[in-house]
């Protein structure tokens, strides 16, 4: 799932720090995650702990990539900023699929967007937060 998170990112600086633009998974990414789950859940034995837990972290997974609140959709994409030193956490804003990006010359970044959510990932620290778990992979190492 990482990996085609990954495929679906683009990296930009904006005014000195790492960002993300993050577009939805395509439906047909979203049918190879659940077939592949699916198929990994048939080599449990039926009604093992190990069916159970692979079920319960699987599900857990799907969730990640499914949070109304900081998520890709299909008709919005995600920038991901990351934290600029100290104590500050990383950031999300969602914004409408008809947003422009508009790199500037100063390294300063324009946005028109007739839509846009923001949300601070407070509990960036907690490394069992949805958040993180759900776009850790991007902001290791920064």
């Amino acid at each position: 799932m990482h990996e085609m998170d990954r495929s679906n990112a683009q990296a930009l600086e904006i005014k000195g720090g790492k960002a993300f633009k993050l577009q939805p998974l395509a439906e047909e990414q979203l049918d190879t995650m659940y077939t592949a789950l699916a198929r990994t859940a048939a080599t449990f034995e039926s009604g093992s702990a190990g069916e159970k837990t692979f079920r319960d972290e699987a599900l857990r997974a799907i969730n990640d990539f499914h949070d109304d609140n900081v998520s890709d959709t299909m008709d919005k994409f995600t920038l991901l900023m990351t934290a600029k030193g100290g104590r500050q956490v990383p950031s999300a804003t969602v914004f409408s699929a008809d947003a422009v990006i508009t790199q500037k010359s100063d390294g300063g970044v324009e946005i028109t967007s007739s839509e846009s959510r923001h949300h601070s990932l407070n509990d960036w620290n907690d490394p069992d937060w949805k958040s993180r778990r759900r776009y850790g992979h991007l902001l290791k190492g920064h």
